[in-house]
């Protein structure tokens, strides 16, 4: 997920891989968005994005690293509500 600000993670952890992720140029999809509004087909397109993503694997671990709650990461929301 490249929407979400990095400065504070950058200075922790390398996040250079972001670049390279397959979410990059993709504002139009509801990566920030609560699961309750977002369509079937935006998971779908956004589950597909992540399945094809060269750095899913970087994002999983971030998101695990970072304890992230909300958004989708690594081809999963991360809300608290949906775990």
């Amino acid at each position: 997920m490249t929407t979400t600000p990095t400065a504070r993670w950058s200075r922790v952890v390398d996040v250079a891989w972001m670049s390279r992720a397959a979410c990059t140029g993709q504002p139009d999809l509801p990566w920030t968005a609560d699961p309750e509004i977002t369509t079937v087909r935006q998971l779908l397109v956004m589950g597909g994005l992540c399945r094809a993503c060269p750095v899913v694997s970087d994002c999983a671990d971030l998101a695990k690293r970072a304890k992230v709650t909300a958004g989708f990461w690594a081809g999963r929301h991360r809300d608290m509500a949906t775990r």
